[in-house]
């Protein structure tokens, strides 16, 4: 169960767990106490919270229901999620700015100083487009910002709740706090853009960025009060899109070119109305409200730094809304806006791609399993790495493939494919890239009986193809494909000074193609 596709089992188990405490006034409650006190302090005493440790989402899972119960004294926690974010989030840099903190948890030191260069280009942008002359509103004490960035988006789901009780179900997020509160900290959860490996970048830097902006220099009061006014949702988000990609959006003009909305439709947007009506036409009509309507932009503006939410209401967008004012122009303009400026930063430090760990792929639990008696009965299609499949003949053809589809990152890592269980005589093949070959396979096991196994060493990206072969008859047989990790080797390092083989199973022979 410690496969990442496993990961919410792991979290509910502990989480659940801890629940019990929900009851502790129950009359009953003394029956499980001490019991359930030995298996909590076991699994804080037998797992760990890093990625080092083993079951780390159980872990974690435990600690944050402790935390949600109120039971961190019970176990002696209470300043664990102190600790853990001083383990976790140890690259750390104040921006030359000086109210721009980092806490990365794998940033060097090239990454961090990058950052608040972007960040502090962005800054002079976001001003100089809204005219704000720096000054923030009052009353707002958020006069820094937080950045809490982590590794990868599994990092962020991993620790965002438990260490930071924030929501991770989305890309990173802004929280704002309460401005007109002293010492209130406004802090943005993000992590590292991977795709873009080999170079570096921090998937919605900008975008958050800005959010902290534009609360910092224009929204009067916390997000509830210029999101409880109503129909702010299109200026929130498409500002923070608008200021972050200037005029280089190549989805949004996609968007654009089918003119699905209306300005009127998109000035009522609230959250929940979907991703691409939120973020690419936010910034749509953001766009052209300051390029189209730059003075009712403005004025608009004025009523957000002043806190008057309702008079933008009554006197501005309820009547933009109403009476269509924009809908006609905007529907022209859509037509002929484009996307521009698409320049690539040339000073983004290199972020090396690290190999994916198979671990947070698959696991060990279907090793010997027969999928045939252990698995409730199901029709595969496709296979997947880990997944013991309960495979059958098809009575309309001999050989029927079960495609297996590999990501990018993996290195050095073999294939091990097997037939194990059930009865007759089934045979194994496999083929890379090429689906659907009849009896054209690379690799062969044709044992006597069920017993088959083909290994494939450095498989590549894509499309993997497997097939069984019921010529000879057979039933209920188990199918598993499984990653398997060898020694990582440098770029030109050869093992025993000689080039490593495709390997061979007990019954595997690599046919010519």
């Amino acid at each position: 169960m410690s496969k990442s596709a496993n990961d919410y089992h792991l979290f509910n188990l502990g989480y659940q767990l801890v629940n019990f405490y929900r009851g502790k006034d129950d009359t009953h409650f003394g029956v499980i106490e001490n019991k359930l006190s030995r298996e909590i302090s076991k699994v804080l005493t037998s797992y760990g919270p890093l990625k080092t440790d083993k079951e780390r989402t159980l872990y974690l899972a435990v600690l944050e229901s402790i935390n949600y119960n109120r039971q961190c004294d019970t176990y002696a926690v209470c300043n664990k999620r102190t600790e853990i974010i001083e383990q976790v989030l140890n690259n750390r840099l104040v921006c030359p700015a000086g109210n721009l903190f980092i806490r990365a948890q794998d940033m060097d030191d090239a990454q961090l100083a990058w950052t608040c260069n972007s960040l502090k280009t962005h800054d002079d942008h976001f001003h100089q487009l809204l005219r704000t002359d720096r000054t923030p509103v009052t009353p707002d004490d958020n006069d820094s910002l937080k950045m809490v960035i982590f590794n990868d988006k599994k990092e962020w789901v991993t620790y965002g709740g438990v260490l930071f009780n924030v929501s991770t179900s989305n890309g990173g997020t802004y929280r704002e706090g309460d401005p007109e509160k002293a010492g209130d900290q406004a802090t943005f959860y993000a992590y590292e853009h991977v795709s873009e490996r080999p170079t570096f970048d921090i998937w919605n830097l900008r975008h958050e960025f800005v959010h902290y902006l534009e609360g910092r220099y224009i929204s009067k009061g916390d997000f509830h009060d210029s999101d409880g006014a109503g129909r702010t949702v299109w200026f929130g988000e498409g500002i923070a899109e608008y200021s972050s990609l200037k005029t280089c959006n190549d989805n949004a003009i996609d968007e654009a070119r089918k003119g699905t909305y209306s300005l009127s439709t998109i000035f009522a947007n609230e959250y929940g109305v979907g991703q691409t009506r939120i973020y690419d036409w936010g910034y749509l009509a953001t766009r052209y409200m300051y390029e189209q309507q730059n003075e009712a932009f403005f004025d608009m503006l004025t009523l957000f730094k002043a806190g008057e939410y309702q008079r933008y209401r009554t006197e501005l967008v309820d009547q933009w809304v109403s009476q269509k004012s924009f809908d006609t122009s905007f529907a022209n303009w859509l037509q002929h806006v484009d996307s521009s400026g698409c320049n690539t930063d040339t000073t983004r430090p290199p972020s090396p791609i690290e190999p994916i760990n198979i671990d947070d792929m698959q696991g060990n639990d279907n090793v010997g399993m027969n999928a045939c008696i252990d698995q409730p009965a199901t029709v595969a299609t496709r296979s997947e790495a880990g997944q013991a499949l309960c495979v059958s003949p098809d009575p309309t053809r001999k050989i029927k493939e079960y495609p297996l589809y590999v990501p990018d990152g993996l290195k050095n890592v073999s294939l091990q494919i097997t037939l194990r269980h059930g009865s007759g005589n089934a045979d194994l093949y496999y083929e890379y890239g090429r689906p659907d070959n009849g009896w054209q396979y690379t690799h062969e096991s044709k044992g006597s009986g069920n017993t088959e196994t083909i290994s494939v060493d450095n498989i590549k990206k894509g499309w993997h193809y497997i097939a069984v072969n019921s010529e000879h008859g057979f039933q209920d047989t188990t199918l598993l494909a499984r990653y398997i990790q060898q020694p990582i080797l440098g770029d030109n390092e050869l093992q025993d000074n000689i080039a490593v083989p495709v390997s061979v199973g007990n019954h595997d022979q690599q046919l010519q193609p």
